[in-house]
């Protein structure tokens, strides 16, 4: 049977490992400078509501299999209630972050919050 030994460190795993760890830790303050900027629903991939994520407002859009209830309130975002079977787009709870999701499958509704876009900010390309 094969002995198994494990390796020591080299020089250069130092060096990958500090590298690495460097650009983690930059990345923090650019990924919590990202505020939210508006709440985007989408029915059959078209937009159908566009709202401020800061302005706290209940409405209520017309899914597939029947009405879905939209809150907004404190910079989140979180379906209050649905016509759908099993309740997992409610359940799901608040989102505030920006780029995250709750969607409703049998209603074919999917609501995002959308970062807000600041003069600092430039893209080079969209792909969708």
């Amino acid at each position: 049977m094969k002995e198994f030994r494990i390796r020591s460190f080299a020089w250069f795993d130092t060096i990958i490992i500090i590298i690495l760890a460097t650009v983690v830790v930059a990345a923090f303050p650019f990924l919590s400078s990202i505020q939210p900027g508006k709440v985007v629903v989408y029915k059959d991939n078209s937009i159908i509501a566009e709202y401020p994520v800061t302005e706290g407002r209940l409405f209520e859009i017309e899914g597939a299999d029947g009405p879905v209830k939209i809150k907004i309130e404190n910079s989140s975002v979180q379906v209050v209630s649905s016509s759908c079977a099993h309740q997992v787009c409610v359940n799901h709870g608040r989102i505030s972050r920006p780029n995250s999701q709750i969607i409703c499958v049998p209603n074919h509704i999917l609501i995002t919050i959308k970062p807000a876009v600041t003069s600092q900010q430039d893209f080079d390309a969209i792909a969708r």
